[in-house]
């Protein structure tokens, strides 16, 4: 090859230049309506899943003894003191 090293040099660079030019114009043609459709693929998945985890999840169960103190059914099991609410008589806008 009788080419000089630089002219060489500057032929790869050029060619390197120009792959790129055109890999970003395609990309930035394309990339939009690919990721949208991605992104709706993906949300669409996610979810299909959270509404079959609540399908499929149980309803939480109150234990029996505290249904009871609950209801007041259940004179033995120790149940949380009531708080009372009172006003202080000393109070503005009693």
């Amino acid at each position: 090859m009788g080419e000089k090293k630089s002219n060489l040099i500057a032929q790869q660079a050029l060619e390197i230049v120009l792959v790129a030019a055109v890999a970003i114009g395609l990309s930035s043609m394309f990339a939009p309506g690919l990721t949208q459709s991605a992104a709706q693929a993906l949300l669409g998945q996610e979810a299909t899943a959270a509404q079959k985890a609540l399908l499929v999840a149980p309803a939480p169960v109150l234990a029996p003894a505290l249904t009871a103190c609950i209801s007041g059914s259940s004179p033995v099991t120790p149940c949380l003191p009531r708080l009372r609410c009172t006003r202080d008589a000393a109070a503005p806008g009693a």
